[in-house]
């Protein structure tokens, strides 16, 4: 069984920004959208993270952005 790879969105909670990512991915992915007419906090974000993904496992991973020298 292949693993999906979850990609959580940053602060615009759409994942837009990951299109390009998507489109080199050779494997399956899901976008978690946030919902746009509420705001949520960190807490209630990771709640709806997981029930976005409750069929798989989940496992989580920060990769963390590349900074300039």
């Amino acid at each position: 069984m292949k693993t999906t790879l979850v990609l959580l969105p940053g602060m615009d909670g759409t994942g837009d920004l990951f299109a390009p990512f998507i489109a080199a991915w050779k494997g399956p992915v899901h976008v978690v959208r946030y919902p746009t007419d509420t705001a949520l906090n960190y807490q209630e974000l990771t709640a709806f993270a997981r029930r976005a993904n409750m069929s798989k496992p989940l496992k989580l991973t920060h990769a963390k952005p590349l900074q300039a020298a």
